[in-house]
């Protein structure tokens, strides 16, 4: 499995859980092939990011529990109950679960795809600097314009302590381009990048649901 990792605000390529790829340029063009529904996370103890693990209570809908979380690691029976969704219960003042959101880009000549884990600060809210990803999903939407048709740069919010990206569209897609993207999109292997159990997330690095054109808000 390929992946993008945005540790250090430098975007590196991992593959199969080796580095293999660091980009000087703090500016990356890809497109959006797809993203998964907003998820969350609660990992016990802290994170290291040398050694990425899976978390030990998570959940695939931020409802519930995921099935595949053995009973003895599910924090509560539903998220809403959970003590650590609660403010305060994480590190600075915030939620020890954290949301988050996958989503499967794709760049150069359109014929691979990479999984990329975004925290909540790089998907929500409002910033003058610059489009979370939400932001930006509405920028497109509001214009019909779908994710998969266009080129788009991230780029780091280099005032962030953590990894924080900013998107904006560069320029449409050519015919051909979006055909490679399109079959990316489709293929199973890429469905396969969007499942949790694929991905290692990492909280430092890492949410909303996909509609046309975008995605919803999440929250």
């Amino acid at each position: 499995m390929k992946r993008l990792s945005l540790r250090d605000n430098q975007f590196r390529i991992i593959d199969s859980g080796h580095e293999t790829h660091v980009f000087d340029d703090p500016e990356l063009d890809v497109v959006i092939v797809d993203a998964a529904p907003v998820s969350r996370q609660y990992y016990a103890g802290e994170f290291d990011p040398s050694a990425p693990k899976a978390p030990t209570c998570w959940s695939d809908d931020t409802a519930r529990p995921s099935p595949n979380v053995p009973e003895a690691q599910r924090e509560a029976v539903r998220c809403i109950d959970c003590p650590k969704d609660i403010r305060g219960s994480g590190s600075n003042g915030g939620r020890a679960c954290r949301y988050s959101q996958r989503i499967v880009v794709s760049m150069d000549e359109y014929q691979d795809v990479y999984a990329l884990q975004l925290s909540a600060t790089s998907v929500f809210g409002s910033d003058s600097s610059g489009m979370p990803l939400q932001a930006y999903a509405k920028f497109l939407a509001a214009r019909n314009v779908s994710a998969i048709s266009v080129v788009t740069q991230m780029s780091f919010d280099r005032s962030s302590h953590t990894p924080k990206l900013f998107f904006r569209a560069v320029r449409p897609l050519e015919q051909d381009e979006f055909n490679n993207v399109r079959d990316l999109k489709n293929d199973p292997d890429t469905k396969k990048l969007l499942q949790f159990e694929t991905v290692v997330p990492q909280p430092s690095s890492m949410p909303f649901s996909v509609v046309e054109g975008g995605y919803a808000n999440g929250d």
